[in-house]
């Protein structure tokens, strides 16, 4: 009887791991891991910087000068090429702050908003200190919507071409992107 009991208890357990492995087996089948995808691109910033005619920044608290305390809100298209007459393929919105008393640094707080092409209605947070007149100025990508879902990541920004005469300016945007791909 013992020999007997000891069986069906055997019989139990690998019946019942057997259908564990099935479930577990079942499970990873029906819902598949995302892909995990690193995407890199190159944009340019079109910026009209506050006090020219049609700003595409303005000063909305602190020192009009940008001294310590500014507070910026920019909405600036983003482009393909360099070029101002080249496809807009966004808008570079959100805001920045001039952080530092000595008035060298600045917080940025922006969203990429895609507005045509593969990337249509998502977007990119991208977010940092970086010098204002620094040559390269990289900060993070902390989100994304739409295809940039769970994005995390880097932002080159570079000044290509600078005119103090009508506060013009453009940037080169180098994006290192890697986001949950369904």
């Amino acid at each position: 009887m013992a020999q007997k009991s000891s069986l069906s208890s055997s019989l139990s357990i690998k019946l019942c791991f057997t259908f564990m492995l099935a479930f577990l087996a079942f499970s990873a089948t029906a819902n598949p891991r995302p892909a995990h995808k690193e995407i890199k691109m190159t944009l340019y910033q079109q910026d009209i910087s506050p006090g020219a005619p049609n700003a595409t920044g303005i000063v909305v608290a602190g020192p009009t000068n940008l001294a310590f305390g500014s507070i910026v809100v920019v909405d600036d298209r983003v482009t393909e090429r360099a070029s101002n007459n080249s496809r807009q393929v966004g808008r570079i919105q959100g805001i920045y702050v001039t952080a530092s008393r000595d008035s060298q640094s600045i917080n940025v707080y922006y969203s990429l908003t895609f507005t045509t092409g593969a990337f249509n209605g998502s977007t990119l947070e991208i977010q940092g200190r970086s010098l204002k007149l620094g040559k390269v100025r990289e900060f993070s990508i902390t989100g994304g919507t739409g295809k940039f879902r769970f994005a995390t990541g880097y932002a080159t920004f570079e000044t290509i071409f600078l005119d103090l005469t009508t506060n013009y300016n453009i940037a080169r945007i180098n994006l290192t992107v890697v986001c949950v791909c369904y």
